[in-house]
């Protein structure tokens, strides 16, 4: 039974050489997504902005490195901590509040200026747009934000504003003969 033997054999090699194939074909797709994942990461972290998910709960599942310059946390100490860790305590109801509306009124993103309180205790404000994701069946599955540094822009408006309740009276003095 040559010919049942030869059969077998060369069913084999071509069942061989198709796996081998399409093991071949799996680490190049793999290492295409590792270099796509990498891009992807610079891309986030040289983006000048904090890049944060949160699941439904308000617990941060990802946060971008250039959080540490931000807040003064690293990335690791802020996983699975929920966000009002970093919210002003005199905004946490306003930011938590406009959050939850957001998910109730099913609102697929907003933005919003608030304080913060960093590691060393001081307050900065930000800009934060907040995007809701959701699973294949329409549930909502997390909120992805990104966070921009506003405290100098923020400052100067507050700093203008209180001059104007006082009645401007520098900025008068140099226009008045």
């Amino acid at each position: 039974d040559l010919f049942g033997g030869a059969c077998s054999l060369i069913f084999l090699a071509f069942f061989v050489y198709r796996l081998n194939r399409d093991i071949q074909l799996r680490k190049k797709a793999e290492a295409e997504l590792k270099i796509s994942e990498m891009k992807y990461r610079r891309l986030i972290e040289g983006a000048g902005v904090v890049v944060f998910t949160t699941d439904i709960n308000g617990r941060f599942t990802f946060i971008s490195n250039r959080v540490l310059s931000l807040t003064g946390y690293s990335r690791e100490a802020l996983l699975g901590q929920h966000f009002t860790l970093l919210v002003d305590p005199d905004w946490t109801e306003t930011v938590s509040s406009h959050y939850q509306e957001q998910l109730k009124q099913n609102i697929s993103e907003s933005l919003l200026e608030f304080p913060i309180i960093t590691k060393e205790r001081a307050r900065k404000w930000v800009e934060q747009s907040c995007v809701v994701q959701y699973d294949d069946s329409g549930a909502t599955k997390r909120l992805q934000c990104i966070v921009k540094d506003i405290d100098e822009r923020k400052r100067i408006q507050l700093a203008l504003r209180s001059e104007e309740r006082r009645g401007g009276t520098e900025c008068r003095s140099w226009v008045s003969p």
